[in-house]
């Protein structure tokens, strides 16, 4: 007669669920710290992209005869998609969705051109001039040197 084993022994799937729970713990706070640096990354990335914007906004607006920053980086105190321009100048051509979550951006305060960048954690205010075009954090505070250096 012809033993033969069939499935996995009690023993061995205990191990197998061991091994998974250790990897599970080991896996997750790398997961979480993955997020926060990509999240971080993406945010200086959209800084370089909103300052390289106001720029080259400025540089094709004296081109046309037009002297002065843009205005305003949104069209409005409520705006869903930030960074397109003021309506009649254009800094994005796709902006940045609004969102108040993890990594997103919303406006602080329409009057005074500030915006918000919340990290889930902190949130860090950036201020646009239109008299000198800077688009910037008060440095050392919260995430702004990560985002600006």
């Amino acid at each position: 007669m012809k033993n033969y084993k069939n499935g996995f022994t009690m023993i061995e799937l205990l191990f197998v669920v061991i091994i998974l729970g250790v990897l599970a713990t080991i896996a997750v706070p790398k997961f979480t710290s993955a997020k926060n640096s990509a999240e971080l990354a993406n945010a200086k990335s959209d800084v370089a992209a909103i300052r390289s914007a106001i720029i080259t906004e400025r540089q094709s607006s004296l081109v046309r005869g037009v002297s002065g920053y843009i205005p305003n980086l949104s069209t409005g105190a409520t705006a869903t998609v930030l960074f397109t321009g003021d309506g009649t100048r254009t800094l994005l051509n796709y902006g940045i969705r609004a969102s108040t979550g993890a990594g997103g951006w919303s406006i602080n305060n329409y009057a005074i051109k500030t915006y918000n960048f919340n990290s889930g954690t902190d949130t860090t205010v950036f201020t646009y001039s239109d008299v000198n075009g800077t688009f910037n954090c008060v440095a050392d505070t919260n995430d702004c040197n990560a985002l600006v250096d």
